[in-house]
C-alpha cells in the first residue's frame, strides 16, 4: 500500500516551544502558522515544523509538491499529501521515516490525508472517485482505508482525539450542510434555525462533543454567524460590538476556548477567540495581558488552538505591512466557565445549588457538565475551583 520511502528528506527532530506568560512571537518566513499540536509543543506551516527560537525548520522536499496539512497531538506525526503529475497521493511524515506516500484507494482518482487522531493511528482523509464525487475515509495501518459515510466534499472538517468521530459537509441541492458522523451512531445532520441557507464545519474538540463553524440565513447579502453544535445542540456565537459576521474554525479538546475571526463592515479580519464567557478580540485580550503589540499591525485570524486553547496560531500583517505567521500564549483563566451552571440565562442562587450538585457527581441534565472542574485545570471539585466559580459569580475575574 505504501510506495518507497522518499531519501531525499532531510530528518529533524522536534523542539518543544518555550512555554511562557502571556505573549505572542511571529515566525519569521511564514505567511501564516496553520496548525499547533494538541500539547501545544510544535506548530506547522504548509511546508515546515517550527523549531527551536521559532525557527522554521523546511520538511517537505525543496521544489516537490508536498503539503502539510495535520499534525498529531505529540507533534511526531504531520498529514498531508503529495502531487504528481496533477494526481494527488495521501502522505505522512515522522522523524524516524521521513515522508512516506500512499497508493491511492482502489477505483480512486486522486486522495490525501487531513488529520488524525491524537496518536495518529488513525488518520481522516477524502478522495475523488469522479467530477464531483469525494468520498471521506478513515485509514489505520492495521486495516487500511475505510471509507464512511460522512462527507461528499473535500477536505472533511476534523475528527477527534479517538478517531471516532468526524465532522464535515455535504452538498444537497447544490447548497452545504454540515454533519457529523460517529463510529456507534451514524451520520447526523446538524441542526440550523429556520430560513437557514446554508453551514460549514471548520473542526471538531479532542473530546468529540462540540463541531465548530458558521450559518448563512437565506436574506440579500447574509453576514456568517458564527457558531458551535455542542452534543449536537446548536448554539450563535457572541461577536464583539461593530462585527457584521464571524468564523468559529477550531476548538480546544473540550470545547471550553474555541478560535476563530470577525469581520466588519469593511470586511476587515481580526482573530478572536470565545469562550464561556463570551467573545475576546485577540489584539485586546492580549494588550489587556500586558503584551507589547507594537509589531504588529492587525491580527486576523485565529487558525488553530492547543488542547487546553491557550496556545493559538494564525496569521497577521507585521508592522511592515507583510502578512506573516504568529504563535500567542493567553492567559490560563480563560478556561474558567460562566457562573451560569444550569445555563437558563441568568445567574441566581440557583446555580449556586447547580454547582455544587456538579461538585457531588449530581450535575442536573440542563446544567454544563464540565462544572465540577469550574476554572479548567484539570482537577475537579477542589477549592480552587469553589473559588473561582464565587469570584466569576459576583463579577471578578476567575
Amino acid at each position: 500500500m505504501k510506495a518507497a520511502l522518499l531519501n531525499a528528506v532531510v530528518l529533524v527532530s522536534f523542539f518543544p516551544l518555550a512555554a511562557s506568560a502571556q505573549s505572542i512571537v511571529e515566525v519569521a518566513g511564514t505567511r501564516e502558522v496553520k496548525r499547533i499540536s494538541g500539547d501545544g509543543q510544535h506548530a506547522l506551516t504548509d511546508t515546515s515544523l517550527v523549531g527551536p527560537g521559532y525557527q522554521l525548520q523546511r520538511i517537505t522536499p525543496a521544489g516537490t509538491e508536498w503539503y502539510c496539512t495535520g499534525l498529531s497531538h505529540d507533534g511526531s506525526t504531520v498529514m498531508g499529501h503529495r502531487t504528481v503529475d496533477g494526481v494527488r497521493y495521501p502522505a505522512r511524515w515522522t522523524a524516524v521515516t521521513g515522508w512516506v506516500h500512499f497508493n491511492l484507494p482502489q477505483s480512486t482518482l486522486s486522495a490525501g490525508f487531513s488529520e488524525s487522531s491524537a496518536d495518529a493511528s488513525c488518520i481522516l482523509g477524502s478522495a475523488e472517485f469522479g467530477p464531483n464525487d469525494w468520498r471521506s475515509f478513515l485509514w489505520r495501518e492495521s486495516t487500511g482505508y475505510q471509507f464512511i459515510d460522512c462527507c461528499t466534499a473535500t477536505p472533511p472538517g476534523g475528527i477527534s482525539s479517538d478517531g471516532r468521530t468526524v465532522t464535515g459537509y455535504r452538498w444537497i441541492s447544490a447548497r452545504m450542510f454540515a454533519f457529523h458522523w460517529r463510529q456507534d451512531q451514524g451520520l447526523q445532520q446538524l441542526p440550523l434555525p429556520p430560513g437557514a441557507l446554508f453551514s460549514f464545519p471548520w473542526g471538531i474538540s479532542g473530546d468529540g462533543h462540540t463541531v465548530t463553524g458558521y450559518f448563512k440565513m437565506n436574506v440579500p447579502t447574509p453576514p456568517a454567524i458564527a457558531c458551535a453544535w455542542v452534543d449536537g445542540q446548536l448554539r450563535t456565537l457572541p461577536l464583539p460590538s461593530g462585527a457584521v459576521g464571524g468564523y468559529a474554525l477550531e476548538p480546544s479538546s473540550d470545547g471550553r476556548i474555541i478560535g476563530g475571526m470577525w469581520y466588519d463592515s469593511t470586511n476587515t479580519r481580526r482573530a478572536c477567540v470565545w469562550t464561556s464567557t463570551g467573545v475576546h478580540d485577540l489584539t485586546t485580550l492580549l494588550t489587556s495581558s500586558g503584551v507589547n503589540l507594537s509589531n504588529w499591525r492587525i491580527l486576523n485570524e485565529c487558525l488553530d488552538v492547543s488542547d487546553d486553547g491557550l496556545r493559538v496560531v494564525g496569521y497577521g500583517e507585521n508592522a511592515l505591512f507583510r502578512r506573516a505567521g504568529w504563535i500567542a500564549t493567553l492567559p490560563h483563566t480563560l478556561r474558567c466557565l460562566s457562573a451560569d451552571i444550569d445555563q437558563d440565562g441568568v445567574t441566581s442562587d440557583a446555580d449556586v445549588q447547580a454547582f455544587f450538585a456538579c461538585l457531588g457527581g449530581n450535575c442536573c441534565s440542563t446544567c454544563d457538565q464540565r462544572a465540577a472542574d469550574f476554572n479548567g485545570d484539570g482537577d475537579a471539585a477542589t477549592d480552587q475551583d469553589i473559588e473561582s466559580f464565587f469570584r466569576v459569580l459576583i463579577g471578578q475575574h476567575c
